[in-house]
């Protein structure tokens, strides 16, 4: 009896076990989802499209779901990329994603990433994007960890995936960059895929046409000459 009373509970536990598990991966599943409906309703069927305007999606309550999910689930969403997200926008989506997890597990989070990329389920562009996670929490992470282990070992994977991707800059116009303080005179590809797509303002030069516009209009109208009076003199 007292056998049989063991063997129940060690099969409730696994039971358990597993409805956890694949209940996590369900979750998983309709949170991408979710956020994938959202960018391709608005046309952003492309990764690069997707990576412009991700800053902006982020407010989004799908996508403010799907980060919340992936920073205690991203283990999980690796393990299973290929499932969740079969194509590379949806595996941008996912890793960009993770821009908003706990910065002790990012570096981690990189190399799981860079090892996918070596075994080429995810594609070098989306690894570069995945190194700058622009206008999030996590924005300047492998300038501020510079020295840890896990970031080195980042650093080392970017040398075999980029073997010849290193280009070399002008070291007076990269020393005022924020991104580029304190490294190298060579901009490693994930750099340039960061000044190339991510962070860009596409409706900045439409702002400031209408700001000149504006000031124009303004100045003209100040600069004119008062209009003849004659209008305004009483009839006798």
């Amino acid at each position: 009896m007292k056998r049989c009373s063991k063997w129940l509970v060690a099969m409730a536990w696994v039971t358990l076990a597993f409805s956890a598990y694949g209940g996590g991966l369900e979750s998983l599943r309709a949170r991408i989802g979710d956020a994938e409906r959202y960018a391709r309703e608005r046309r952003k069927n492309e990764a690069g499209d997707l990576v412009d305007i991700l800053p902006r999606y982020s407010h989004e309550p799908e996508f403010r779901a799907l980060q919340r999910e992936l920073s205690k689930s991203w283990r999980l969403a690796l393990a299973h990329l290929d499932e969740l997200a079969p194509d590379e926008m949806s595996k941008t989506l996912v890793l960009c994603s993770c821009w908003y997890m706990d910065e002790d597990e990012f570096g981690t989070f990189l190399l799981e990433v860079a090892r996918l990329t070596d075994e080429g389920k995810v594609s070098p562009r989306v690894f570069r994007w995945c190194q700058w996670p622009f206008e999030s929490p996590l924005q300047g992470y492998l300038q501020r960890h510079a020295k840890d282990t896990a970031v080195r070992e980042v650093e080392q994977w970017n040398r075999k995936i980029y073997n010849e991707g290193a280009e070399p800059v002008d070291k007076e116009e990269s020393a005022n960059s924020p991104e580029t303080e304190g490294t190298t005179g060579t901009i490693p590809p994930c750099m340039t895929a960061f000044s190339e797509t991510g962070g860009k303002k596409p409706y900045m030069p439409i702002v400031w046409t209408c700001l000149a516009f504006s000031c124009g209009i303004g100045i003209w109208l100040l600069c004119r000459k008062p209009c003849p009076r004659s209008g305004l003199i009483k009839r006798r």
